[in-house]
């Protein structure tokens, strides 16, 4: 959620190939940036695209399209760096033909993006919902074990359905959340981050050592390690006197 705060929405538009993702992602843009071809496996290079959406930044990607049946070592590297990439998203659009039945496909990819992601990140949309749909909500739900968490939008690329509703829900929700923690403490990038884990881990190391009874000089030395992640992370320099009166029942030098 800090990286929302600090970069926006990253949002990956996933889905096996021909389920129309580079359509949506025309319509998301509202241009005609990604190649558009009936024939599987037309997007091998990521695309993306930055804009704004009721004041939210948003980049978003289309990603090559997932099968398991991949023809060439081209296509085959596409769908790899597909994979890699989810991590990088904090939010995916999980793009379903709804036009045609669930595949293999779409069974492997939902399998592993809920090894990836939490349920509430992922927005599944119903593509091509302007045909005769043979994928029902519940069809769609059962590939997440029948989870509620998961959003769904039915959205037609062609008939631009659904697009402003995607766009809509997934700036709304990114907005409650960082509601939710604007009075907190909010860790906005990686080196934030490292510090804090190794101000927890030093008191935490700390305290097993103070109540296993080690010498007070292992214990110190863990808590200055602590104080100076604290330090690094805040960008403040602890004063002597917060030192002297931590350290007050320790015999040893400060």
């Amino acid at each position: 959620m800090s990286r929302i705060i600090k970069q926006g929405l990253n949002i990956g538009i996933l889905g096996r190939v021909n389920a129309g993702k580079s359509s949506l992602f025309n319509a998301f843009i509202l241009q005609e940036k990604a190649i558009v071809s009936g024939i599987p496996g037309t997007t091998r290079d990521a695309v993306e695209s930055e804009f704004v959406h009721k004041g939210v930044p948003i980049k978003i990607c289309d990603t090559a399209g997932i099968r398991s049946n991949a023809r060439c070592l081209i296509e085959k590297t596409s769908i790899r760096k597909t994979r890699a990439s989810i991590d990088s998203y904090n939010a995916i659009f999980f793009v379903i033909d709804a036009s045609k039945r669930l595949s293999a496909e779409d069974k492997m990819l939902a399998g592993f993006l809920i090894s990836k992601k939490s349920p509430s990140d992922i927005i599944l949309l119903l593509n091509k919902s302007d045909l005769k749909i043979k994928v029902s909500e519940a069809d769609a739900r059962s590939l997440f074990g029948g989870s509620q968490n998961i959003k769904i939008i039915k959205t037609s690329a062609l008939k631009k359905q659904g697009i402003k509703e995607a766009l809509d829900y997934i700036c709304s929700d990114a907005k409650k959340k960082i509601e939710g923690i604007k009075d907190g403490i909010a860790i906005t990038n990686s080196r934030q981050a490292g510090c804090l884990n190794n101000f927890t881990k030093a008191l935490k190391k700390a305290r097993e050592l103070f109540c296993g009874n080690a010498d007070d000089i292992f214990v110190v030395s863990e808590l200055r390690s602590a104080l100076s992640a604290l330090d690094e992370l805040t960008g403040e320099t602890t004063s002597q006197n917060i030192i002297d009166s931590i350290f007050e029942r320790f015999c040893i030098g400060k």
